[in-house]
């Protein structure tokens, strides 16, 4: 697994991007309401994101090739790349900052929401 491309999509879409919309929305709104909006809708997105089937399993494969379907799996990929992040990691990732960073929001500047 390549931890180059999890690590910057960890840093991009769940630090920066998460961030930058939960600080957008508390200097909009300051209110706590719409930290938990934005939570929830971290929540969604991660259910969203994570509710795609995950990688084919190898017995699948091997049943393919037996039954004579070998071109099914020559360009069959066993592991999602972690170089090319499809819709559902994005997801995933963005859902988790605006999760972290409402909960950050929320504690933090406690004081400060209406």
């Amino acid at each position: 697994m390549n931890t180059h491309g999890l690590a910057r999509a960890t840093i991009f879409y769940t630090g920066i991007a998460g961030a930058l919309t939960v600080g957008c929305l508390y200097l909009v709104a300051h209110s706590g309401l719409y930290m938990l909006i934005a939570m929830g809708a971290g929540i969604l997105l991660v259910v969203l994101g994570g509710a795609a089937s995950g990688p084919v399993s190898a017995s699948a494969v091997g049943e393919a090739e037996g039954a004579g379907l070998s071109g099914v799996t020559e360009g069959m990929q066993l592991q999602p790349s972690m170089e090319n992040f499809n819709t559902r990691a994005v997801l995933i990732f963005y859902g988790v900052g605006l999760i972290l960073w409402s909960i950050v929001v929320l504690t933090v500047f406690r004081s400060g929401l209406q």
